[in-house]
């Protein structure tokens, strides 16, 4: 059952003045309450973005409540700190502490990718000039090596030309091999050079425990353009000498040492070598090296005084005692000399 409830007040006549009890609304106490108003259209201007939806909806609603915190009670770190004492720091909980976190994150993370950047780059480098040393470095195989001339391996057949034994009081502790004419047998040189830059030669020996041995020469190239042009070099070592003969009471075997002896090589460029007749004979270890094709002098020369020549007997490929008697000093400035040579205008 319905009931309306109405207040009216009398008027005076004549009073054109309302009270504000004239304007109080009718309620309806019986549920049928009027329909709400229509919901207004979307304004035409609103922007696009507002008006389309874009993405993926939220995954949880306004209206529900988060998880609570003891969700995450068991969650521990590297080292067995909780959640909540991140949480609960008080450099992440201050004004813009996350922030300044994930900044300080960021940075760090910069500074190690640059490092490992840097390391890596550091050791490619080293690496590239690790290869190119190694490529820079002679071999001792015979393929000829790639590069302007005079680069590349060459076989090189000397015959000894001229010996001198002024050096030493005992002519019998200084010798040259192997022979001291044209027609014996050759002595041979197997040499290397190698380009390390433009127009810088160096030149390398192989490995041969019977000839002087010596690596990366720098190679000097004198009388340009001339009929003398040649490559020179020249190095220091210390020659063994085996003696012609004995030189103790006991016929103990020994050696002799010519320390400073200096090593001088000549390779000319436009003077003919006339010897031997064969250019191309093979080295030692089997493979072919090329033949230079133009004159060669080669001169190892020592000079005499105190301890020229030091002597001394084997024990079972050792040295032994020094040897001394029956020496005495020559002359600094008398010389012993070996002297080979590929052609006769030299």
């Amino acid at each position: 059952m319905a009931f309306i409830f109405t207040m009216r007040t009398s008027h005076r006549h004549g009073d054109s003045t309302a009270t504000a009890d004239d304007n109080l609304s009718v309620i309806m106490e019986n549920g049928d309450d009027p329909a709400p108003p229509p919901i207004p259209p979307k304004a035409s201007g609103r922007t696009p973005h507002r008006r389309i939806p874009i993405g993926f909806p939220p995954s949880r609603r306004g209206l529900d409540p988060p998880p609570p915190y003891s969700v995450y009670e068991g969650v521990r770190g590297p080292k067995g700190e909780r959640l909540n004492d991140l949480r609960n720091n008080k450099f992440v909980a201050k004004r813009g502490g996350w922030k300044r976190f994930c900044l300080i994150a960021l940075i760090a993370s910069t500074i190690i990718a640059g490092l490992v950047v840097g390391l890596v780059v550091g050791l490619w480098n080293r690496d590239r000039n690790r290869n190119r040393l190694q490529a820079a470095t002679p071999s001792p195989s015979a393929n000829p090596i790639v590069g302007g001339f005079p680069a590349g391996s060459y076989n090189i057949e000397v015959y000894l030309a001229a010996v001198a034994t002024n050096c030493t009081s005992n002519p019998d502790t200084f010798s040259c091999g192997p022979y001291s004419n044209p027609t014996g047998q050759p002595t041979q040189y197997q040499w290397i050079i190698n380009m390390t830059a433009p127009n810088t030669f160096k030149i390398s020996s192989t490995n041969n425990p019977f000839m002087p041995m010596f690596s990366m020469i720098p190679l000097t190239l004198l009388d340009s353009g001339m009929p003398t042009e040649r490559w020179h070099f020249s190095r220091t070592y210390d020659m063994a000498v085996v003696p012609s003969s004995s030189i103790t009471p006991n016929n103990v075997r020994t050696t002799c040492y010519y320390n400073g002896t200096t090593m001088e090589a000549d390779l000319y460029t436009k003077m003919r070598a006339n010897y031997p007749n064969n250019s191309t004979a093979p080295s030692p270890n089997g493979s072919m090296f090329r033949s230079w094709g133009s004159a060669v002098s080669v001169t190892l020369k020592a000079n005499g005084g105190d301890n020229t020549p030091n002597c001394y007997t084997l024990n079972g490929g050792s040295l032994g005692q020094r040897v001394t008697d029956g020496f005495t000093a020559r002359p600094s400035g008398s010389t012993c000399q070996c002297r080979y040579k590929n052609t006769d205008e030299l």
